[in-house]
């Protein structure tokens, strides 16, 4: 690879979510935690075995974080995607006036989506291995992941449902109850979850915080969309 295809490389982008940027610094920061260790035990002639011990651990570490990540930007992809394709159909519903079809697809998209985020957390507690095999975790990182990712993926029980009920409420111009439900998530919740429940519990709960707050925005979209429907839905 040349000089320019590098640069061109280098400038490539991908946007995230506050929340996931705040995942994915926090772990980056721990394994950071461990490279300073090894700097610490070089400087102070620690015992060679522990030293490659302790690499071992670092390496196991950051295999560990990149398949995590592959994971989590492919069952989001599956969230997303299923949020994106019913707003079409929510919209077409909503413009011809058919309540009945905009309430069929509702409730078909609230199936889907608690079928889907429980088969993702099903695939990750009980094909485990084969799942890290898939996305490349070599042999010291399987137990790191196996017990992180079903952990981490509990949390599409909760979001499938939150991400259709936003996609539900724009489509059918209640954006006052859909964007609360939006700004909760991305921001309130997540980072007070992320920064507050480790130090509470310990660092290892890091994987549930994400769990905690998407629940407590399913909670709140529930009750929105409640009340927006109590308020009826006005058709213009």
């Amino acid at each position: 690879m040349d000089r320019s295809e590098c640069c061109r490389c280098s400038q490539r982008k991908k946007e995230r979510s506050p929340e996931e940027y705040k995942k994915l610094i926090h772990r980056l920061n721990r394994i950071e935690g461990q490279i300073r260790g090894i700097r610490s035990m070089v400087e102070s002639g620690a015992y060679c075995p522990d030293i490659l011990v302790q690499a071992a651990a670092v390496n196991a570490a950051v295999n560990a974080f990149s398949v995590i990540t592959y994971a989590s930007s492919l069952f989001s992809s599956l969230m997303w995607g299923l949020a994106s394709g019913l707003q079409p159909l929510y919209g077409a519903s909503y413009g011809a006036k058919d309540d009945k079809s905009l309430k069929f697809y509702f409730r078909s998209g609230q199936i889907m989506a608690l079928v889907g985020g429980a088969a993702i957390f099903a695939l990750t507690f009980f094909v485990g291995k084969p799942l890290c095999a898939f996305f490349g975790a070599d042999a010291a990182s399987v137990p790191i992941v196996c017990d992180a990712l079903p952990k981490y993926c509990l949390n599409y029980v909760f979001a499938a449902s939150t991400a259709v009920i936003a996609a539900y409420l724009f489509s059918t111009k209640r954006t006052r109850y859909a964007i609360p439900i939006n700004v909760c998530r991305s921001i309130v919740f997540s980072s007070v979850c992320i920064n507050l429940l480790p130090l509470i519990f310990g660092y290892d709960f890091v994987w549930y915080t994400v769990t905690v707050s998407e629940g407590i925005c399913a909670v709140i979209a529930v009750l929105l969309c409640r009340i927006s429907e109590k308020n009826g839905i006005v058709y213009r």
